[in-house]
């Protein structure tokens, strides 16, 4: 062991501060930018979302009466009467939450929620995640798909009854 093994420790442990700092910093830089790009990448969501509503609606009767109602810029609402089925999108700061509800009167055990994370690079770019998941969905397409399964799966199910 060095002679100068104190300082080679204390330099050591300045060198794993500085970069814990640095980490910290890149950390909310990239949260920072997240949070400044939520609302925009939220409203390209709405607006693809919007899009394959419009889609299934013109080539399917049992999509017909779907769309987009009760709309502002952090939340929307897709809403079928017969069967009834809500699907609530809604932003939280850079949190995606979708409920998928399938009984006006209450929770049901088929219920379904997912979360998606919005989540950004140092320079800005910002990726959309399921939370706890690493990989980034590819597109708006793949984001609106994973939103708008559980309702299109349940009023297909229904139709075919």
């Amino acid at each position: 062991m060095s002679e100068d093994w104190a300082r080679e420790y204390a330099e050591a442990h300045k060198r794993e501060l500085q970069d814990k700092r640095q980490t910290d910093h890149d950390a909310q830089t990239r949260r920072n930018y997240a949070e400044q790009g939520a609302r925009a990448k939220f409203q390209d969501i709405r607006q693809r979302i919007e899009q394959d509503l419009r889609t299934l609606s013109e080539a399917s009767e049992t999509f017909a009466t779907l769309g987009v109602q009760e709309a502002s810029d952090q939340k929307f609402v897709v809403r079928h009467l017969l069967p009834w089925v809500e699907l609530s999108v809604e932003l939280h700061t850079a949190l995606i939450k979708s409920d998928c509800r399938f009984s006006p009167g209450g929770e049901s055990a088929k219920d379904e929620a997912k979360t998606l994370r919005i989540c950004s690079d140092l320079s800005g770019v910002l990726t959309i995640h399921e939370n706890g998941g690493e990989e980034a969905f590819e597109n708006l397409a793949e984001i609106s798909k994973f939103i708008l399964t559980p309702l299109i799966e349940f009023l297909r199910a229904a139709a075919l009854k």
